[in-house]
C-alpha cells in the first residue's frame, strides 16, 4: 500500500465492529505517508464509543492527507467526548480540503461538543467542501448550530456547503442570524437541509433571505423546509429575495413539506423572482399537499419557465394540491412544448385534482421534443 493515495470502507449491517478493530486500522492507515483521502462508512451496528473514536488521531501521521469523511451515524454511545476527538484532530490537520463527517442520531451529543467543533473548523482555511450531519440530534440546541454558522467566515476558500440539521426541534434564531451573518460569500453550491425544523418562525425566514442576498457566486441551491407549524406566505415571501441577488444560479431544488399554507400570494412571488434566474438550467420544486396552491400558482409558474431559456431538467411536485385541477394545464403546456433545450421532466400529481385527459396533452407535447431523454409524470385519477 505505499503509493495508496484514497482509501475508502463501508461495513455490511451485520457486522459488529468494536474500538480494537477501528485501532488496528487506524495504526495501519497512519503508515501510508501517500495517503490523501480516507472514508469510513460505520453502519448503526458499529460497536464504538467515545475512546473509539480518539484512536482517528493517529491518522494527523499521514502528512498529504486532504480528505476526511466519517459516518458514526447511529452509534448512540458517541458523547461530546467523542466529537471533541474528533475535533482535536480536524486542528492539527489544518490543511484539509474536504471535512466529511455524520453523527446522525448521535443522541448524547451536546451544544459543548458543537462549540469546540465551531472553534477547530475556523482553522481550516483551505477547506473548499464541508458537509456536516447532525439530523436528531435532540440535544443539540439553537446554540450549538449557531456555533457551526459562526466558524464559515472564517472559511475563505469554502465553495460547497452540505449542512443537515433534519429534525432539530431546538434549531431558531440564534442559528438564523448567526447563518446570514456568516455566509461565505465564496460558496457556489449550497444544501442546507431543515426539515422537521419546527421552531422556525416567519421572522427566521426573514433572517434567513437577507443572508442569501450576500451570495452572487452561488451556482447551486438545495433547500429543505418542513413544518408543522403552518408556515404562512410570508416565509416564501422573504425566501424569494434570494433570487434577486444569485443570478448565476444554474440548479435550485426547493421542497416545501407539511401542511405548509402557502398560498398562490406566496407562489406569485416566487415565480416572479425566478424570472430573473436567467441561467437556470435545473428547476426542482416540491410544494406537495399545498392545500391552499390552485391553477393560479401553476399558470404563474409556468410563465416563468418559459422566460427561462435554458431549462433543461424540470421536476414539479404538487402532490395533494387538491385545488390544482386540469384547467391549470394549458398553461403549462404551452411553456413546454416550445421548450428546445429540455432533457427531463418530472411531473407528479397524485392526489390532486389532476387527471390522465388533462395530462395527455402536455405528454403528447413533450413527446414531440427531440431533446427529451427521460420523462415521468403521475396522477391519481385515470378518465380515458
Amino acid at each position: 500500500m505505499r503509493n495508496l493515495k484514497r482509501f475508502s470502507l463501508d461495513y455490511e449491517e451485520n457486522i459488529c465492529i468494536g474500538n480494537h478493530g477501528l485501532v488496528y486500522l487506524c495504526e495501519a492507515l497512519s503508515t501510508v505517508t501517500s495517503l490523501q483521502s480516507i472514508r469510513i462508512n460505520f453502519p448503526s451496528l458499529f460497536q464504538s464509543n467515545d475512546e473509539g473514536i480518539k484512536v482517528i488521531q493517529h491518522l494527523t501521521k499521514n502528512p498529504e492527507l486532504k480528505e476526511i469523511d466519517l459516518n458514526f451515524s447511529g452509534c448512540k454511545e458517541i458523547t461530546d467526548h467523542g466529537l471533541i476527538y474528533v475535533s482535536n484532530f480536524l486542528a492539527e490537520k489544518s490543511a484539509l480540503h474536504k471535512i466529511s463527517l455524520k453523527f446522525s442520531s448521535c443522541s448524547q451529543i451536546t451544544d459543548r461538543g458543537m462549540n469546540i467543533l465551531g472553534e477547530s473548523l475556523k482553522k481550516q482555511k483551505c477547506l473548499e467542501t464541508l458537509a456536516l450531519d447532525f439530523q436528531s440530534c435532540e440535544r443539540i440546541t439553537d446554540i450549538g448550530f449557531a456555533s457551526i454558522c459562526e466558524s464559515l467566515k472564517n472559511l475563505i476558500s469554502l465553495t460547497d456547503l452540505d449542512l443537515n440539521f433534519n429534525g432539530s426541534e431546538q434549531l431558531s434564531t440564534k442559528f438564523c442570524k448567526s447563518f446570514s451573518e456568516n455566509f461565505p460569500t465564496s460558496l457556489k453550491n449550497l444544501k442546507l437541509n431543515l426539515l422537521h425544523c419546527t421552531s422556525l418562525s416567519d421572522q427566521d425566514f426573514s433572517v434567513l433571505g437577507k443572508g442569501f442576498t450576500k451570495i452572487h457566486s452561488l451556482k447551486n441551491l438545495t433547500l429543505f423546509f418542513y413544518s408543522e407549524n403552518h408556515l404562512p406566505d410570508d416565509c416564501l415571501i422573504h425566501l424569494a429575495k434570494i433570487f434577486t441577488s444569485c443570478l448565476s444560479l444554474k440548479s435550485l431544488q426547493l421542497v416545501f413539506q407539511g401542511d405548509v399554507q402557502i398560498t398562490d400570494i406566496g407562489f406569485r412571488n416566487l415565480s416572479e423572482s425566478l424570472k430573473k434566474c436567467e441561467n437556470l438550467e435545473n428547476i426542482n420544486l416540491d410544494f406537495s399537499w399545498g392545500d391552499n396552491i390552485t391553477n393560479e400558482s401553476l399558470e404563474n409558474l409556468s410563465k416563468t419557465i418559459k422566460r427561462l431559456p435554458l431549462l433543461s431538467k424540470i421536476s414539479l411536485n404538487f402532490e395533494g394540491c387538491s385545488q390544482i385541477t386540469n384547467l391549470g394545464l394549458p398553461s403549462l403546456n404551452e411553456a413546454l412544448e416550445n421548450k428546445l433545450s429540455l432533457q427531463e421532466t418530472n411531473l407528479l400529481f397524485m392526489n390532486s385534482g389532476i387527471t390522465s385527459k388533462g395530462l395527455k396533452n402536455v405528454v403528447n407535447s413533450l413527446q414531440k421534443l427531440d431533446s427529451l431523454k427521460k420523462l415521468h409524470f403521475s396522477c391519481s385519477f385515470y378518465d380515458d
